[in-house]
């Protein structure tokens, strides 16, 4: 016999698992991290239930296999992925892109038709000039250089 100053820690017992666990399978930890129940005791845990329990769709959890399949849907995920992501596509493509940021994937081609470039709005006027940028800072540069002559020629 040894003797120690450190209190006796008892070891960790499980709960027994339920029908209600929010992870079949699974107990949670002190610490709130899960770990998963040895598969043989869970299942015997299960058959001895099952065994106590009449339910109205036979014994308990065996009861499961035989249920007939009248009351249950069956239901398709992908077809409603399908319509959230033609939906998202159209939806991208009634936004306007972001014009300044590196990842756009914005290709200039031409002038803005449409309501927005007849109204005079400000997102159609910065389409349109990013779309003609090469023309007008050459115009703007012509401008510069006529400015300049002229001002060297008469003086101002």
């Amino acid at each position: 016999m040894s003797v120690t100053s450190a209190p006796e820690v008892a070891d960790y017992v499980p709960p027994p698992p339920t029908a209600k666990d929010p992870y079949p399978g699974y107990y949670q930890l002190p610490s709130g991290s899960w770990a998963a129940y040895d598969p043989e005791y869970y299942m015997s845990f299960f058959r001895n239930l099952a065994k106590e329990a009449e339910g109205p769709i036979g014994r308990g959890w065996d009861g499961v296999d035989k249920m007939d399949k009248e009351g249950m849907q069956d239901i398709n995920v992908s077809k409603g992925l399908e319509e959230e992501r033609r939906l998202a596509e159209e939806r991208k493509k009634l936004t306007a892109p972001d014009l300044y940021s590196e990842e756009s994937n914005y290709k200039a081609i031409g002038k803005t038709t449409g309501k927005a470039g007849q109204r005079h709005q400000l997102t159609a006027l910065l389409k349109d000039a990013h779309a003609n940028r090469s023309a007008l800072e050459e115009r703007i540069a012509a401008n510069k250089r006529t400015k300049r002559e002229s001002g060297a020629k008469y003086g101002f």
